[in-house]
């Protein structure tokens, strides 16, 4: 056994697998434990002190002591969308990217102090601390780049561009012994000559992960569950480890290196880019409802959480292991999520698999469903793409490429349309196009956008635009550009029709606005803070009707349907045969 320090031996060896970090037990390597927790992505593990961070929901950076079993904290929030997250164990430094806002960040444990240590970054995502350097990726498509800077934030300095790099690479780390750069790609170990901007694969084992090691030898593990170290002037490789895990990630030492030959193959690279399953949070078990439409659902905290309308009291929390984005279709009971770099579709309350729709991609942007219509639209920042999926003939198309970092998905003009941002900060453009392709429209753009909005409403009948940025209701006059705050405290934002917009507030209440004269008017509570609609369409012209929100008012249910009721009606307790009610919006 290789000492992770002189004389001294951890208890456990740390590695990710399937989005887990797995911890063996090196006098007994069969006694293991999984470690994962719902929502989760990013992993980095200090080995010294056994505390584990991660990134909850892409927004929030939490620690955790898994050595004690402390209760999760959180300690970093507003960020944007996390797009990488890596720890220097000597420093008890935490940087990551905010790939929105075009930044890298560093947090300091022992002070809790945080810093910008890059900015005015494109899409900055795979980041490597290896060796007191610091590799990035930037970009998107053909204008991909590798840049290299370091922790106290030099100049930065770009070390290669497509097509020598194409963004599918895994963390790129930097070997101080020959000055040249590694990494895996299609699951081949190819090596990077700065001097030369060439690129030599060295290696075709199915590697998974890289590192390099002190004496700057290439250590890689593979799909064969074995760990190998290459020699870079020989070329000649060892196995010198046989795993029970497919190794996705090193998890670094205090030292931050990896051993030559050993058991402890840690280093600071590797992408831990994989979401959780679940610990500890049992899987929700579904009823069978008595009537179809007992339940409403919302999305608050990263979950949908079901209502028994009969029963408010009566929660369940409904959530999946790696998965955000949920679109729920009440009439056929079926979830739409995205799950790592997938989107998956899962019926509740039957006992059929979870079904993979859409794959291969590279960094899930977000994703939305026109469930009449029977589309489902993703974006992939990465390749700059926005992919069509249809869930009747299950067939795949992407309709609309060559973008910047698209993201902010939103649906528009009743589903004919979509809107989406590209780039971020001071360089952000909202986009409207037709959802069967061709030619895109630029809406708005910096500074009346920043790319950092929660949601993006189009009224083309007035020309006016509702962002909610930083929990405030803003509607834009595209004519003038003039901006007025039409609420606080907001927390999600859908369409209603006959000119009337519709919002939540932290606080559970769902208000309209009249879009001429933007008075608001509270229709509704909700058991908890609202962080996202999803709206139903009905009709043979696809009219936009949201569907019927539920509340209780002391012991009587009462549902209202925004743009059409006057005022709410009570519902009867028992089954109820108004279709409207078997479209609920709050998810």
């Amino acid at each position: 056994e290789w000492p992770l320090r002189p004389g001294e031996q951890p208890e456990y060896t740390y590695y990710i697998t399937d989005g887990k970090v797995v911890m063996v037990n090196k006098d007994d390597p069969t006694d293991t434990k999984e470690l994962s927790r719902t929502g989760a992505s990013y992993y980095v593990i200090d080995t010294s002190t056994n505390i584990l961070y991660y990134v909850m929901f892409g927004r929030n950076i939490v620690q955790e002591n898994i050595g004690e079993g402390g209760s999760p904290s959180f300690i970093i929030s507003g960020i944007s969308t996390v797009g990488a997250l890596k720890l220097d164990p000597k420093e008890r430094v935490l940087y990551f990217t905010d790939a929105i806002k075009g930044q890298i960040e560093k947090y300091d444990i022992a002070t809790g102090e945080r810093s910008v240590i890059y900015r005015g970054l494109t899409n900055p995502t795979k980041l490597t601390f290896s060796k007191g350097k610091m590799t990035w990726t930037e970009g998107t498509g053909t204008t991909i780049k590798v840049v290299s800077g370091t922790p106290t934030g030099s100049t930065p300095m770009t070390i290669g561009r497509y097509p020598s790099f194409t963004g599918e690479e895994t963390s790129v780390v930097y070997n101080p012994v020959n000055m040249k750069y590694y990494f895996v790609r299609d699951g081949n170990v190819m090596e990077y000559s700065p001097e030369t901007s060439s690129v030599e694969t060295v290696s075709e084992e199915p590697a998974t992960s890289i590192a390099i090691s002190p004496s700057g030898k290439v250590v890689f593990a593979t799909e064969n569950k074995q760990v190998i170290s290459m020699d870079t002037e020989t070329g000649e490789t060892k196995v010198i480890q046989e795993t029970d895990y497919v190794i996705e990630e090193f998890v670094p030492d205090e030292s931050g290196d990896v051993p030559d030959e050993s058991g402890d193959y840690m280093d600071t690279s590797g992408d831990g880019d994989n979401a959780p399953s679940e610990e500890e949070i049992s899987f929700v078990s579904e009823v069978e409802d008595a009537a179809p439409n007992q339940y409403y659902f919302y999305i608050s905290g990263g979950a949908i959480i079901k209502v028994n309308k009969d029963d408010p009291e009566d929660t369940t929390t409904i959530s999946r292991a790696g998965g955000r984005n949920y679109v729920y279709d009440q009439k056929t009971k079926t979830l739409y999520f995205l799950k790592f770099n997938t989107v998956v579709k899962e019926t509740l309350g039957s006992d059929e698999e979870p079904v993979t729709l859409v794959d291969g991609i590279q960094a899930s942007g977000n994703m939305i469903v026109d469930k009449m219509g029977g589309k489902l639209y993703v974006t992939d920042i990465i390749t700059g793409k926005i992919i069509a999926y249809d869930l009747n003939t299950m067939e795949k198309s992407t309709i609309y490429t060559g973008l910047m970092i698209p993201n902010n998905l939103t649906p528009s003009d009743k589903f004919s349309k979509i809107l989406w941002t590209e780039n971020s900060g001071e360089s952000s453009v909202l986009y409207s196009g037709s959802v069967t392709g061709g030619d895109k429209v630029e809406v708005a753009r910096s500074p009346v956008i920043d790319g950092s909005e929660d949601s993006y409403l189009l009224i083309d009948a007035a020309n006016a635009l509702y962002v909610v940025r930083d929990s405030n209701l803003i509607k834009v006059d595209l004519n003038s550009r003039e901006q007025t705050v039409v609420d606080s405290d907001v927390s999600a934002l859908t369409a209603g029709p006959m000119g009337v917009v519709i919002y939540g507030k932290t606080n559970g209440d769902v208000v309209k606005a009249d879009v001429e004269t933007d008075e608001t008017t509270k229709i509704a509570t909700m058991p908890g803070k609202i962080d996202e609609f999803s709206t139903s369409f009905s009709g043979p012209d696809k009219s936009l009707f949201p569907a019927a929100v539920y509340y209780t008012a002391g012991d009587t249910l009462k549902k209202y349907i925004p743009g059409r009721d006057e005022d709410p009606t009570e519902v009867k307790k028992e089954k109820s045969t108004d279709c409207d009610s078997a479209l609920i919006p709050l998810l």
